[in-house]
């Protein structure tokens, strides 16, 4: 691309033509030959398997950072364990302990995410498959780029999730039987469905953006800016959820 944008700016010094204005275009051109290129020359890459213990933690802040391909997180660890995982194209994993929270953080390794839209079209790509434990109670912090996320939350303790959702496509089960939860879903340019468990209460705040946002209003009718279950302030399971969204379409059910 580099060659390319070199080769036009000198002919356009030759033809006093005002060769930048193409440059955008052509960069967008450049990309989107090559997405069709890597999805019908699928390249396979590495899996590398990775368990993380408890260690007697009773809390756990875990950060999610991943480029491109599938991500999907569900519960179902065995006892002790904290997160077991598949991770294609490798992960980088960070970990501490502070007091009696256990800290850990996993991304894509840096030869591989950045830049993140040089995987996208790879189909086979960077895919992570993720078990967490149900049973501890968990901050998730969750970041994608152009990725398919599918995060089953409903057997988790969550007390915080952060998910900021960058270009694609993210279907969410919210927590059921976690007591209260604070939930916050960005986005940028994506398509997000958010289950909402039967028989948890929800309130819904929408703010800012030009997102689509659908909600069934009969199970959180419309209260001025926000939506809310009539029932939100007894439950026993309820979610505060807080929408920040740009060029997106969120449905909420």
């Amino acid at each position: 691309m580099f060659i390319l944008l070199g080769a036009l700016a000198l002919l356009g010094t030759f033809l006093s033509v005002a060769v930048w204005h193409f440059a955008g275009p052509a960069l967008l051109i450049l990309w989107g030959l090559r997405i069709l290129w890597l999805s019908i020359h699928r390249e396979a890459v590495e899996v590398e398997e990775a368990l993380l213990l408890l260690e007697g933690a009773d809390e756990a802040h875990i950060r999610l950072k991943h480029s491109a391909g599938g991500l999907a997180v569900t519960s179902g660890t065995r006892p002790g364990e904290l997160l077991q995982g598949t991770f294609a194209g490798g992960v980088r994993i960070w970990r501490e302990f502070l007091g009696n929270t256990l800290r850990i953080d996993l991304r894509t390794p840096w030869g591989r995410f950045w830049p993140w839209f040089f995987w996208a079209g790879r189909g086979h790509g960077l895919d992570w498959d993720i078990k967490l434990n149900a049973d501890v109670s968990t901050a998730l912090y969750v970041e994608t780029g152009a990725s398919r996320s599918e995060l089953d939350l409903e057997e988790m303790q969550l007390v915080e999730g952060v998910f900021k959702i960058g270009v694609g496509s993210a279907q969410m089960t919210l927590p059921g039987r976690a007591g209260f939860s604070r939930v916050l879903i960005e986005s940028g340019m994506a398509s997000v469905m958010v289950q909402v468990p039967a028989g948890v209460a929800a309130r819904i705040r929408p703010q800012g953006g030009c997102a689509t946002i659908i909600v069934d209003e009969r199970r959180f009718p419309r209260a001025g800016s926000l939506y809310c279950s009539p029932d939100y302030e007894s439950a026993e399971n309820k979610v505060d959820l807080i929408l920040k969204a740009g060029i997106s379409i969120v449905d909420i059910r």
